[in-house]
C-alpha cells in the first residue's frame, strides 16, 4: 500500500480498519477503538479504491471502513459502492471539511465511538428472500383471469383466415369495458389498438361489433391508424407519449407484429432480438401489457412464425385455429397459470347496409360458443377428413414410440416428434403433392386445437 501511513497494527483478524484522509483522523479512530487506521493523504477516489482493494487482498478478513470528511459523502458512497464496503459520514450539523479528529477533540471518546459504531451500509443489489418473504409477495395481477397477465408481453397468433383479427377486436373491447370474456373475469383496462394492416376492413369489423352488440365500442379503447415501426426509437417514444396521456398501465395491441417491424428478419436470432427488446422497452415505458398479433409459420403446427426466441420471451400466447367453420382459441403458453384453456367461437355475418355508393356492406362479429375449460372442447371429426387420416396414421406411431415424457408430457406418456408426424401423415393425404406437408401440419394443428393431441416444444402425445 504505497503512499500510505498505518496507525496501529494490521493483522489477519476479522476487525475493522479505518481508511482516512489525514494522520489526525487516523490517530483519533485508532486511539478510540483500538483498531488500525490507514492514512491515504488526500481524498482521491482512485487512491481510496486502490488502498481498499490492497487491504482486501492482503488481509482478506479485514473489514475496511471509509471515514469521510464533512461534505464528501457522495465520494464515500461512490468508493464504498466500487469496493463493497461500509462508510462513515460526519453528522450533518458539522461545517464543511470538518472531520472525526475535530469531533474527537470537541466531544471526546464516547461521541466518536458512537459515530464509528454506526457505519452506513449500501443497499444490496440482490435481495435474498426467505420462503416466507416469497409467499408474502403480491399475487400475479391478471388482465383476463388465467389468460392474459396485467403486465408483460403476450401474443395472439394463427393462420390467415382463422379469425384472429375479429377475435382480437372482441378481446380488446372486453378489456376496455371490463366485461367477462369467454367466462373469465376481466380487469377493466384502457386499450390502445395500433391497426397496421387493412384499415378499411378494420373499420368494417368495428361497425359489425357495434351492430351485433347493440352498443358503441367502449370509450376505453382507442385506435391508432398511422404507420408505426416498433424498431424505430422515435416512433416508440411518440406512441408511449400518446398512450400515457390516456392512462398508465394500458394494453397496447400491435396488429400485426410483421407490419410493426417491416424491415426485420424475424427468422433470424439477431432480428427477433431487436424486435423483442423494442417490445420490452414499449412495455416497460407504458407499464402495462403489449399484445402482439402474429401469424403462424408455414408449418402451422409449429406455432408462431419466426425465431424460437419469440415464444420463449412471451408471458402468454393464444393460438387461434380453424377447421372448416369450426374456430377455436387455445392458451398455448402461460407463465403464471395452466395452459390448455380454450374456447370455441363463430363468426356471424353482419349486414351493414349499403355503402356510400349503394353497394351492400357486410362483415362479421364474434359469437362465443362453449365455455373455457382446462380440456379443449372436442369437436367431431368428419369421416374422411385430413384430421381423421392423421389420427389413423399417428395412433400406431404412438404405440411403437421409443420416447416418453418429453417436454411437458406426463411421465411415461409416449411421444413422437412433430416433424416425424408431419412426414408420416403427408403421403397419406389426398391433395396436391406439393401441398401435402402444409396440409399435414394443418391437420395436426387442428387435432391439437380440439384436444385430440397435445403439443409442446416440437413433441406430440395423446392427452
Amino acid at each position: 500500500m504505497q503512499g500510505t501511513f498505518v496507525v496501529g497494527n494490521l493483522n489477519s483478524q476479522s476487525t475493522a480498519v479505518y481508511i482516512v484522509e489525514g494522520v489526525g483522523q487516523g490517530w483519533a479512530c485508532s486511539n478510540t477503538t483500538g483498531h488500525a487506521s490507514v492514512v491515504a493523504f488526500g481524498s482521491n477516489r482512485d487512491k481510496f479504491v486502490s488502498i481498499i482493494r490492497d487491504l482486501q487482498r492482503l488481509y482478506p478478513k479485514s473489514l475496511p471502513v471509509l471515514v469521510a470528511d464533512r461534505g464528501k459523502e457522495d465520494l464515500a458512497e461512490d468508493v464504498a459502492r466500487a469496493t463493497n464496503i461500509n462508510f462513515i459520514c460526519m453528522p450533518n450539523d458539522w461545517p464543511s471539511n470538518s472531520d472525526v479528529n475535530d469531533l474527537w477533540k470537541k466531544d471526546g471518546d464516547d461521541a466518536l465511538k458512537a459515530l464509528l459504531s454506526s457505519p452506513r451500509t449500501l443497499p444490496l443489489r440482490y435481495k435474498l428472500l426467505s420462503g416466507n418473504d416469497l409467499l408474502a409477495l403480491p399475487s400475479p395481477r391478471w388482465c383476463v383471469r388465467d389468460v392474459l397477465p396485467a403486465t408483460g408481453i403476450a401474443a395472439m397468433f394463427g393462420p390467415s383466415g382463422a379469425g384472429k383479427s375479429f377475435l382480437i377486436l372482441d378481446l380488446a373491447a372486453a378489456i376496455a369495458e371490463g366485461t367477462a370474456w369467454c367466462g373469465r373475469s376481466v380487469r377493466k383496462t384502457p386499450v390502445v389498438y395500433v391497426a397496421l394492416e387493412g384499415q378499411s376492413g378494420f373499420q368494417l369489423r368495428a361497425r359489425a361489433w357495434v351492430k351485433h352488440n347493440q352498443r358503441s365500442l367502449p370509450d376505453g379503447v382507442r385506435f391508432v391508424l398511422q404507420a408505426f415501426d416498433l424498431t424505430n426509437g422515435s416512433d416508440v417514444s411518440d406512441l408511449v407519449q400518446s398512450v400515457n396521456t390516456a392512462s398508465r398501465q394500458s394494453v397496447v395491441v400491435l396488429d400485426t407484429l410483421n407490419a410493426a417491424a417491416p424491415t426485420i428478419d424475424e427468422n433470424a436470432s439477431a432480428g427477433m432480438g431487436v424486435v423483442l427488446q423494442a417490445a420490452k422497452d414499449l412495455q416497460l415505458r407504458c407499464d402495462g401489457l403489449v399484445l402482439l398479433v402474429h401469424h403462424s409459420g408455414k408449418e402451422v403446427a409449429r406455432g408462431l412464425r419466426g425465431h424460437s426466441s419469440l415464444v420463449a420471451a412471451l408471458d402468454a400466447s393464444i393460438e387461434v385455429t380453424r377447421e372448416s367453420d369450426a374456430r377455436q382459441w387455445r392458451l398455448a403458453k402461460a407463465k403464471d397459470s395452466a395452459d390448455g384453456l380454450s374456447g370455441r367461437f363463430e363468426l356471424k355475418p353482419i349486414d351493414l347496409g349499403p355503402d356510400d355508393e349503394g353497394e351492400p356492406w357486410s362483415s362479421c362479429a364474434v359469437v362465443h360458443a362453449g365455455t373455457v375449460g382446462t380440456s379443449p372442447p372436442r369437436l367431431q371429426l368428419g369421416g374422411g377428413t385430413h384430421q381423421r387420416v392423421a389420427l389413423d396414421v399417428l395412433r400406431p406411431m404412438f404405440r411403437e414410440a421409443m420416447d416418453s415424457g418429453m417436454a411437458s408430457a406426463p411421465p411415461g406418456r409416449a411421444c413422437i416428434e412433430l416433424k416425424a408426424a408431419i412426414a408420416a401423415v403427408g403421403p397419406r393425404l389426398v391433395c396436391d403433392v406439393g401441398r401435402r406437408t402444409e396440409r399435414a401440419g394443418q391437420a395436426i394443428t387442428g387435432l391439437v386445437g380440439k384436444g385430440a393431441l397435445a403439443h409442446d416444444s416440437g413433441w406430440l402425445w395423446l392427452p
